[in-house]
């Protein structure tokens, strides 16, 4: 998935962690109130109902059939003990008042009296709780259920995960095609140096001509100063890289894509450490690179090329920037005005490193 590919999960995490921390007193407090409407409900329970119920590890939605035992065998504890042992009987108990059946008793690991199981939300159940419960029990399912909740939080947040920073959440001025972060310097020196929020190593696994095309747009950029924006911010302890000349002396140290992939696959850290032998900040200059794209290309193979683009050559790549709520808006927008055609636009490879950073301008006035 997306989340895996972007190397999301500390995003995920944190964002639920931050969830569970605003909304955690309203789950409390409803689910209190409801243990405590059912402790109203239990207290009402005759002793041999209650016993009966504590006996079979049952919910307090059985309370009809522990009754119904306890009338067939006038009154006698034991006797209804002894009934409701009976699978048999059980089930045609159940069956005659319209209760689920239970689950097996051995290694049973249904909900003790106290609590409030899934069943007591079956709508056959309506006359076990009072209507105040019942009622509590219906409104916490749609408002205050904690998993629900978070279900509902993580839906939205894959919905907008391109529109907020990955490491703070602030939302962004512009939506971006990738998730990334914000412009400040927090977020950018934890997802450059501490690499929260990406995942180089499966980027360089499953998309290796694009990280070799990213490379070479970064190492032919250094070679006018002018135009060399944004400057990697790498850095660590007494190393840091001063001018674009130092970046393209570490890069041309970097072994080929396919070489770098082969150590990925001897195991986790094997590929920061080979790298950082090489140059202490060749790793975190590598991940930069990747995580500071904010476009999306893709490398086009035999399968995927349009047929009259084939004669341009062997290696081509298809570069999107656009949000897919303006891309799809763009392509409504064609569909309803005639379409769209490709246009011929040509850059030096050097002004590469800032386009897919900083996006296409206009230079011309």
């Amino acid at each position: 998935s997306d989340w895996h590919h972007f190397g999301l999960w500390w995003t995920l995490e944190q964002r639920i962690g931050e969830y569970l921390q605003s909304n955690w007193q309203r789950f409390s407090e409803a689910a209190n109130e409801l243990h405590s409407a059912v402790q109203a409900e239990v207290k009402l329970l005759t002793p041999a109902v209650r016993e009966l119920l504590d006996m079979f590890e049952w919910p307090l939605t059985d309370r009809r059939l522990c009754e119904k035992a306890l009338e067939l065998a006038d009154g006698d504890e034991n006797k209804a003990m002894n009934l409701l042992f009976d699978d048999a009987k059980e089930a045609e108990l159940r069956a005659e008042l319209g209760l689920p059946l239970a689950a097996p008793s051995a290694g049973a690991t249904s909900e003790p009296t106290t609590a409030v199981s899934s069943t007591a939300l079956d709508s056959n159940s309506k006359d076990s709780l009072s209507s105040k419960a019942r009622n509590m029990i219906k409104q916490m399912t749609k408002q205050d259920s904690l998993y629900v909740g978070i279900v509902t939080f993580v839906r939205q947040l894959f919905d907008g995960i391109t529109k907020r920073c990955v490491i703070c959440n602030a939302e962004h001025p512009l939506e971006p095609l990738k998730p990334t972060i914000c412009e400040k310097q927090l977020c950018s020196f934890q997802f450059t140096s501490f690499g929260l929020g990406v995942n180089i190593e499966r980027e360089i696994l499953e998309a290796p001509e694009v990280v070799d095309l990213l490379i070479c747009f970064t190492l032919a950029g250094t070679s006018d100063v002018s135009r060399f924006k944004p400057f990697p911010d790498v850095q660590r302890i007494k190393a840091v890289f001063k001018t674009p000349s130092e970046i393209a002396s570490a890069l041309i140290l970097l072994p080929s894509v396919r070489d770098m992939a082969d150590i990925v696959r001897k195991g986790r850290g094997e590929l920061r450490k080979a790298l950082e032998d090489l140059h202490p900040l060749l790793y975190l200059l590598v991940r930069w690179i990747i995580t500071t794209n904010l476009s999306h290309i893709q490398s086009l193979t035999d399968s995927t090329t349009p047929t009259k683009h084939k004669q341009l050559g062997n290696q081509q790549f298809v570069l999107r920037c656009a949000a897919p709520s303006k891309e799809a808006a763009f392509r409504k927008y064609c569909k309803n005005h005639g379409g769209s055609f490709f246009a011929w636009h040509g850059s030096g490879l050097g002004n590469w490193h800032a386009i897919v950073r900083n996006g296409l301008k206009n230079m011309s006035g």
